[in-house]
């Protein structure tokens, strides 16, 4: 089972509303055995755009899944189809496992369990970890065959 992770979900009721994070899985053996992991359709590019502003066009148009503020400037996770429209290269194509397991902003040890398993594997990963399920971000050439392991 596949879900695109890149599409932008629908506006619902209370659209605009912050709201606060709900408390997750605390334990780490339920998290971990819980866990169903999923791995996205499509690949995905980490892009920097050190001059960039998130209200940009050229942001808006990439339709970023992950969006961060480093010190050197404005770095995404992108489409590769978005970012190859707009003339974007990247030296590494990556694919995007899900966890979907809403775990607690607090939950020790979870991570570092899954990067460890995916390191046995000799699969590298970059993880992105917010109010909602890890995503670990790997090699799009290792990922076909060996995601499953987790």
């Amino acid at each position: 089972s596949s879900q695109n992770l890149g599409s932008r979900p629908r506006a619902g009721a209370g659209e605009g509303r912050m709201a606060a994070s709900t408390t997750g899985e605390t334990g780490l053996q339920k998290a971990l055995s819980s866990m169903e992991p999923v791995l996205a359709e499509g690949v995905f590019f980490f892009l920097s755009l050190p001059n960039a502003k998130v209200s940009d066009m050229e942001v808006l148009d990439l339709r970023p899944v992950g969006l961060f503020f480093e010190r050197e400037g404005l770095s995404l996770i992108v489409p590769k189809a978005q970012a190859s429209q707009r003339g974007h290269q990247c030296a590494e194509e990556m694919r995007l496992i899900s966890l979907t397991v809403h775990s607690a902003l607090s939950i020790c040890g979870l991570t570092a369990a899954i990067s460890t398993k995916l390191a046995a594997n000799s699969i590298s990963c970059n993880v992105v970890a917010a109010c909602h399920p890890e995503s670990f971000h790997v090699g799009a050439r290792c990922c076909a065959h060996h995601w499953h392991v987790l």
